[in-house]
């Protein structure tokens, strides 16, 4: 009997630039946050890569703590 592959659901990944115009913070404050490892990231190479998940999930994590 062999094991069935698990399936991870497929979210894309955004670049820097993409991230701010979507969440509104500048690119210094994406780059200090990846830094901080706060921000959840990928690096492919030079290049940091967030994945639209990990986007949503800090988002709503400093919504919660706005509030």
């Amino acid at each position: 009997m062999s094991a069935q592959p698990v399936s991870t659901p497929i979210t894309r990944l955004l670049s820097v630039t993409e991230v701010e115009e979507r969440s509104g913070l500048p690119k210094q404050t994406i780059y200090k946050l990846v830094a901080e490892q706060r921000l959840a990231h990928h690096r492919i190479g030079r290049n940091v890569r967030i994945s639209e998940s990990d986007l949503a999930a800090f988002i709503a994590s400093a919504r919660r703590e706005a509030s």
